[in-house]
């Protein structure tokens, strides 16, 4: 009989002593699995760049979309990026100057938000840091324009994630505030086309 409770005390303390999801952990789990669910994802933006080279801080506010087929605009100031499922478009409207560059047979495009859309498929979630915040370790074989590692951070009140912290192939420290975040169960191809004006000068990249 004692060898019986016995068994059952140790059975609830091995219970008791099992690592429990957080809160924050349960919401960074329920927000990957819907992003990875959805047809589409749109949210609004503000990306602020730190050169410690020439110490300044440039900031700019934009609008992300990406579809689950790996389509992807991306309007940052004056800049839009644009993947249109063949042909990659970087335009200045500033400058009135765009590159086009199509994808060969078995290329693929990754921009460095698009893995927001499946995170799991791009990143392991390696520890947690300061914070609601979580480091985010890039899976082998995971293509190289993305960064190694990104620092993401939740905002439990509201639900979401707020911040992602990265450093670029420049060395330079990128934060992408995250506002407004929509969900679509269907995927309108107008946003993923672009047909440049007259004043806009198109370079063509082989």
């Amino acid at each position: 009989m004692k060898c019986k409770q016995f068994q059952v005390t140790l059975s609830l303390f091995l219970m008791l002593g099992l690592p429990a999801l957080t809160g924050a952990e349960e919401l960074l789990d329920k927000i990957k699995r819907e992003w990875s669910a959805a047809k589409l994802i749109s949210f609004d933006v503000t990306i602020a760049v730190e050169s410690e080279v020439f110490n300044s801080v440039d900031s700019a506010p934009g609008n992300v979309v990406i579809a689950e087929d790996g389509r992807y605009r991306a309007s940052i100031g004056d800049d839009l990026f644009l993947f249109d499922g063949q042909c990659i478009w970087e335009v200045s409207f500033a400058n009135l100057q765009a590159t086009c560059q199509c994808l060969k047979e078995g290329e693929r495009f990754e921009n460095r938000l698009v893995f927001l859309k499946d995170i799991d498929s791009y990143y392991r979630t390696a520890s947690s840091v300061k914070g609601d915040g979580y480091l985010l370790v890039k899976n082998k074989g995971t293509g190289e324009a993305l960064p190694d590692s990104i620092n993401l951070y939740l905002d439990r009140k509201a639900g979401r994630i707020s911040l992602l912290e990265y450093y670029d192939l420049n060395s330079e420290k990128n934060r992408v505030f995250l506002h407004d975040v929509k969900l679509q169960s269907e995927i309108g191809d107008e946003v993923f086309k672009y047909l440049p004006s007259d004043s806009i000068e198109v370079i063509t990249l082989p």
